[in-house]
């Protein structure tokens, strides 16, 4: 259990599909509700106090399965299967129309699953969402590296993806320098998320990441769906920034100062942002 700004946040438990599922919430009694989805290699701990700023809402804070506390899913942990994931998950909470935010791979999770329901969505926030590969150095070293760990048994590939070296060297070329009181705190978290990591998880995880198409994500909901980009993203290349308004051009697509963990290293700016759309302010 969390307290933040007079809020308590709690764990809960949930059997999807026959799997256990850890989920955090807050506001239990609030009417409507949003759910936000953490990036690949995170869990909900990066997002308890950007949700801290949706104080009127009931907040959900799933571990995506395999992350966390969340057991893996029988299925690929990819995209596709993360959006059936998440409608299971939804109709055991009772959910039919709801908010929904996602961070980084949280983000292609999120918009692919607006584009399948679009029904049972009111509005949709993407935090440096990631919608294909765009080819950046950080992108490049990080592929490669991957795909050297991913030809190994699990338990060497697991040591390799989750070697404490590893995660903060990833770490320290996504943060941003602007933000150094948060580094330690996301390093900790990053620590453990790997370490308790399902090792087919992160496998299949960062496979999908690196065969996303953003063609395959655009949907024609317009105002009702919201990117937040850090500027400073360095996952980001200034040609993905382009297509991204391009495709998403009848959509509010705001750029703001930060990097890829915007809403880790800056709750208030992210949570201020995202609250002022979905209440209709952006």
């Amino acid at each position: 259990m969390v307290t933040l700004k007079g809020s308590i946040v709690k764990q809960k438990n949930v059997s999807v599909d026959g799997h256990g599922v850890a989920y955090w919430e807050a506001n239990s009694n609030e009417p409507e509700s949003v759910i936000l989805l953490h990036g690949l290699g995170g869990d909900h701990r990066g997002l308890i106090e950007f949700s801290s700023y949706f104080p009127s809402l009931r907040v959900i804070i799933p571990d995506l399965p395999g992350w966390g506390l969340s057991e893996p899913l029988d299925k690929t942990h990819d995209v596709k299967d993360y959006v059936s994931f998440l409608d299971q998950f939804s109709k055991q909470l009772g959910l039919t129309n709801f908010y929904l935010v996602g961070h980084s791979f949280g983000g292609a999770v999120a918009l692919k699953y607006t584009k399948t329901y679009p029904q049972k969505i009111k509005k949709v926030a993407l935090l440096n969402p990631v919608l294909e590969n765009s080819g950046t150095i950080s992108w490049v070293f990080g592929r490669g590296y991957f795909n050297l760990a991913a030809l190994l048994p699990d338990k060497l590939c697991h040591f390799l993806l989750s070697n404490k070296l590893i995660v903060y060297v990833s770490d320290m070329v996504v943060m941003t320098p602007e933000r150094k009181e948060y580094r330690k705190k996301i390093l900790t978290q990053d620590y453990r998320n790997y370490k308790n990591a399902n090792t087919r998880a992160m496998k299949e995880g960062f496979r999908a990441l690196d065969n996303l198409d953003m063609e395959d994500f655009s949907i024609d909901i317009g105002k009702d769906v919201y990117f937040l980009v850090g500027d400073k993203d360095k996952l980001q290349s200034p040609k993905y920034n382009e297509k991204l308004e391009r495709i998403f051009a009848n959509s509010l697509v705001k750029f703001v100062p930060g990097g890829h963990l915007l809403p880790l290293e800056d709750p208030e700016l992210a949570g201020s942002n995202v609250s002022r759309f979905i209440a209709g302010e952006a």
